[in-house]
């Protein structure tokens, strides 16, 4: 009996072992990752959200997201033949490339409530800075540099009440994926690493008054490697 007991213990182990080995690290293993979600470009200093979130190891930036959102439940509706999901402040529409989030819940945003007046004139509204677009002489320089006219990029149209979204104010503005200072990455899908910090932020300018070099559509179709802006946004010093 003490051998059987000896070689069923000595099996036992083996297989424990065995085991061990082979379930992935990662199933237990987690991240602490840095969010916010700001309008830097828009009015200097506005934090819409900011937060520490802990996620299991392969999380990406999607996660992070949401897990700030405010919201756990994702609903979904169709406009003009795209389907939109929206989860806390949070919308956003899957591409071959992807989801791309398009939108964020902003407070009384509206298209009378606008950060900007036409053409990114000062604004009256609470809500905003109360002056004009910071780095409106760096758009249109940009526009002239892409062979339009001054002012030919803004549309001065805010989508839909209640949202700050893309290609509201001007037909390049948007939602950027800053992770670690610079948006050379795969957007939301990108996958953390331990420490790392999530900025979904607002551009006007694809980016440029981020202080991200980009690339933005000409006049004649054709897109073109455009520097930042020289007087944007760093994020060098940025605070977390």
């Amino acid at each position: 009996m003490k051998k059987i007991s000896k070689k069923l213990l000595t099996l036992v182990m083996a297989f424990v072992l065995v085991f061990a080995m082979y379930v992935p690290a990662s199933a237990t293993e987690t991240i602490t990752v840095q969010v916010k979600i700001r309008t830097t470009a828009l009015k200097n200093g506005q934090v819409l959200v900011s937060d520490t979130v802990v996620l299991p190891a392969g999380s990406t930036a999607m996660d992070a997201l949401k897990a700030v959102s405010g919201g756990t439940t994702v609903s979904s509706s169709t406009v003009d033949g795209t389907t939109y999901y929206t989860q806390g402040i949070l919308k956003w529409y899957t591409t071959d490339w992807g989801d791309y989030l398009s939108a964020v819940q902003v407070s009384g945003h509206s298209s009378t409530n606008k950060y900007f007046g036409d053409d990114g004139a000062a604004s009256s509204w609470s809500g905003s800075s109360t002056s004009a677009y910071r780095y409106l002489n760096a758009l249109h320089s940009t526009e002239t540099s892409l062979g339009y006219y001054q002012d030919d990029t803004f549309n001065n149209i805010v989508h839909e009440d209640g949202y700050l979204s893309e290609t509201d104010y001007n037909d390049y503005s948007g939602w950027m994926t800053v992770i670690n200072g610079n948006t050379n990455n795969n957007g939301v899908s990108t996958v953390l690493s331990n420490g790392a910090t999530v900025d979904l932020n607002f551009s006007m300018m694809m980016g440029l008054d981020l202080g991200q070099d980009s690339w933005v559509e000409n006049s004649s179709g054709t897109w073109v490697q455009q520097s930042k802006w020289h007087n944007a946004y760093s994020f060098t010093n940025d605070t977390w």
